[in-house]
């Protein structure tokens, strides 16, 4: 079986979103953001809810790891969350646990907990326990809460308790709290590779395992005009129609796969999801050639960025052509063109909150989130 390995999940195309109060993706620090609280119990950091970095994918989100020395009493609590825009409201969370070590031999609970008087008081929303048998052992699967009886609260905050003693990791991604979706989304269209194309993988610069340099491709994807957003993308593909090779959950309509082969034919599909339910889509089809497409070094192998006294500062081995930046509802609120090695963006006429940034060097493009 090849191996097919994550690099990229963040693309700005087709972003379309439900009405949002509160989104977290855990993808722009190099810890739990600072306006989330942790409270910890246990002297063993890794049992305290820290930040992961999967070493496979990239990817990263909330974790902790068990104990089985000393009991664990552990939270990780939101941000104040006005909620008083929404008439009615979900929380939607992809988790990971284990059936076996959380529920049938019962070493640990995890509670999602909502407040709304500054974390004075607690109320239980929610626990693995009442889910057995629907829960599979370290698995990522997205759980859609309503929350409909705090819409009218200015200071909601909540919290994800993991207790007990000798249970399993729990792991947290993708923390958003909208208006639930009033249908599911439409099958995805317009796939790049288109179905049935022969396409040109790019040297990523980087080897496997066996020295061998590793190829990719950048797939993309778009919803129909008049779809319902999306909330999250299950990605699968294969060497055959049922795509049984590799899958993964995407928050964005694109990804970036190193691992792939020339000379192959591969299959892909995408499941659009909401919290009103779940598209699958199409098998496409895609064959990759035999000639490496070198002219297409990505833009992210030579780009840095940051942000200080509201200017977001990005710099680059090659001219940048366009920056432009994009709110979290998907909405263009800034364009610059440096055509230069450098750009300094200015940003003080944007409020203060999360972005995102869409970089084109030489007709490439990376994106990325910031924080203003």
């Amino acid at each position: 079986m090849k191996k097919i390995t994550l690099l990229l999940m963040m693309f700005v195309a087709s972003l379309s979103l439900n009405a949002q109060v509160f989104s977290e993706d855990f993808q722009s620090e190099t810890t739990i953001p600072a306006t989330w609280n942790i409270i910890t119990s246990h002297a063993n950091p890794d049992s305290n809810w820290s930040l992961f970095v999967d070493p496979q994918s990239g990817d990263q989100y909330a974790n902790i790891l068990y104990s089985d020395i000393d009991p664990m009493d552990e939270w990780l609590i939101t941000p104040s969350i006005d909620m008083t825009s929404l008439s009615d409201a979900v929380l939607t969370v992809d988790l990971l646990m284990s059936n076996t070590w959380m529920i049938t031999e019962a070493g640990a609970d995890l509670f999602i907990k909502v407040s709304t008087d500054g974390g004075t008081t607690w109320t239980d929303e929610w626990v693995e326990e009442d889910y057995a048998g629907t829960i599979a052992d370290f698995e990522w699967f997205t759980l859609n809460l309503p929350l409909t009886s705090y819409v009218n609260e200015t200071d909601v905050k909540i919290a994800f308790n993991y207790v007990g003693n000798d249970g399993a990791q729990v792991s947290i991604d993708n923390v958003i709290v909208q208006a639930p979706a009033s249908a599911a989304p439409m099958a995805a269209i317009n796939p790049d590779p288109a179905d049935g194309a022969t396409v040109n993988l790019f040297d990523t610069g980087e080897t496997g395992t066996t020295g061998q340099p590793l190829l990719a491709y950048e797939f993309s994807f778009e919803l129909p005009a008049g779809s319902e957003a999306a909330s999250s993308y299950t990605f699968d593909l294969g060497d055959d129609a049922t795509v049984a090779l590799f899958n993964t959950t995407l928050s964005s309509p694109g990804i970036t796969l190193q691992g792939l082969a020339m000379n192959s034919t591969y299959y892909w599909r995408i499941t659009s999801t909401n919290t009103a339910g779940s598209t699958i889509g199409s098998v496409w089809s895609f064959t990759t050639s035999g000639t490496l497409g070198l002219e297409d070094i990505k833009a992210e192998k030579v780009l840095e960025h940051f942000v200080n006294n509201n200017t977001l500062t990005i710099n680059a081995e090659n001219a940048i052509d366009q920056v432009e930046i994009y709110n979290m509802l998907g909405q263009s609120v800034k364009t610059v063109n440096p055509a230069q090695n450098s750009a300094n963006v200015d940003l003080g006429d944007l409020n203060s909150g999360m972005f995102i940034s869409k970089v084109t060097i030489e007709g490439k493009t990376q994106t990325f989130k910031f924080v203003k």
